[in-house]
This record gives C-alpha cells, structure tokens and sequence, in this order.
C-alpha cells in the first residue's frame, strides 16, 4: 500500500513538474506584433548587411540571449527621479519591460544599459535615489520574470534620436546587444 501511494505522488509530481515547463510561450510574445519579414538580400532596406538585425522599435521586442527587452514609452522632462536636467540638457526617462526568460535567476545593472546618439555619443544611466528606476531595482529578476524598468539619462535639449542598447554581462563577448530605437 506505501509503495502504491509513493508511486502515485512521484507520477503526480513529474506530472506537475512537466506542465510547469512546457509554457510554449515564455515571453508571452504570441500578442505582440509580428516583426516585419527579414530580407534574404546582401542588403537591408535599412542599409543594414545582411545577417545584422535592425533595431527594434518602440514596443516590439529585442532580445539578446535569454533576455527580452521592450521600450514602451520615452518621456523628456526637466526634472526626474528628483534629479534635475543641468542648463543645456533635458532628462530622458525610458520605460521599459524587461523580462528574464531563462533558467537561472540573474542579476542585471544599469551599465548594461548604454544610450547612444546620433553623434555616436555614449550616455550611461543617471543615478536616482527614487526606487521606481534601475539603479535601485531589486536583484535578482528571477527566472522568467518580467519587470517594468525606468530607465533616465541626461542628454542636450532637442538631441535626437538615440538607440537604447541592452547587453548583460552574461551575454558580452558572446552576443551582439539588444538594440532599440528611441526618439
């Protein structure tokens, strides 16, 4: 009788087990939009060489290894965070869904976030004591976790438009970033 009872809960906990890890969609992608069909050509319509991706737009999804990145909104302002644009700049705050669609649980950073202008210009995360942005984010994102990330940067007044590039450490040397365009 104990070996039948023992036999039905390890046959129920595989089977649980399983059905936890069958989710076919883990970055809940199946209501996104598609992406627009990629060119078989040398050359892009974005002039990008063939195998490179184009960046993504605002709200599609860009991903590098197992991290699923998605701007949602871009806000400029004087003040945010409680940090104050300095005579010349505006403070840009990016919205974003980030999601860790892997197995382990990993820890993400704001230097993992780079801005880059039209000029070429690198902007890093500004810091903010406010825990709504990325510096103060809680850690780890668990595994397949999705987080709703602030993103802040002080960049010239009318400068424009930028790309938002995501490579986790995990991923440098390995993949090329996650690339977004932002205005």
């Amino acid at each position: 009788m104990k070996t039948r009872l023992l036999l039905v809960v390890c046959v129920l906990a595989a089977a649980s087990l399983a059905a936890g890890c069958a989710d076919s969609d883990p970055y809940n992608l199946k209501d996104l939009p598609a992406p627009p069909p990629e060119s078989s050509s040398a050359a892009t319509d974005t002039g990008q060489p063939a195998g490179k991706v184009a960046p993504s737009k605002m709200g599609q999804p860009a991903s590098v290894g197992t991290w699923l990145l998605i701007a949602n909104k871009e806000e400029r302002t004087a003040e945010a965070g409680g940090v104050k644009a300095k005579d010349g700049k505006e403070m840009l705050v990016i919205t974003a869904d980030l999601t860790n669609g892997g197995a382990l649980d990993e820890d993400t950073h704001p230097s993992y976030f780079v801005l880059v202008g039209p000029d070429g210009a690198e902007h890093t995360v500004v810091e903010s004591d406010d825990p709504a942005f990325i510096n103060t984010m809680p850690e780890p994102v668990v595994a397949g976790e999705r987080r709703e990330v602030f993103l802040l940067y002080s960049v010239d007044k009318g400068d424009g438009p930028f790309q938002l590039r995501f490579l986790p450490m995990t991923e440098q040397g390995k993949s090329e970033p996650a690339v977004l365009d932002v205005e």
